[in-house]
């Protein structure tokens, strides 16, 4: 089990294993938890995640999550996983490998 924070930058699409977080190809992974801790919407979603587009993750304490699990034969990997907000907000990232 791996916790890890992704920053994401204003009006961007930002991969969840993006690079600059250390992740330089991307982290296979069998359950996800993502979590919105922040004051700002986030929305989840592929390479065309936007503020309109994408699964709502809403502001607030707690904030909305999204839980995602993959069968055994089959991992996800957090590069194929995009995040977008208005504004810059930190995520918090729970996953099993």
């Amino acid at each position: 089990m791996h916790l890890l924070q992704v920053t994401l930058a204003a009006g961007v699409a930002t991969p969840l294993g993006s690079p600059f977080e250390g992740i330089a190809n991307g982290t296979f992974f069998q359950q996800i938890i993502i979590q919105n801790n922040t004051a700002a919407s986030v929305r989840i979603g592929d390479a065309t995640v936007s503020s309109t587009k994408g699964i709502l993750l809403s502001s607030g304490t707690p904030g909305g999550s999204l839980t995602g699990s993959m069968e055994v034969e089959y991992s996800g990997n957090l590069n194929d996983w995009y995040a977008y907000s208005d504004t810059a907000v930190t995520l918090d990232i729970l996953y099993i490998e």
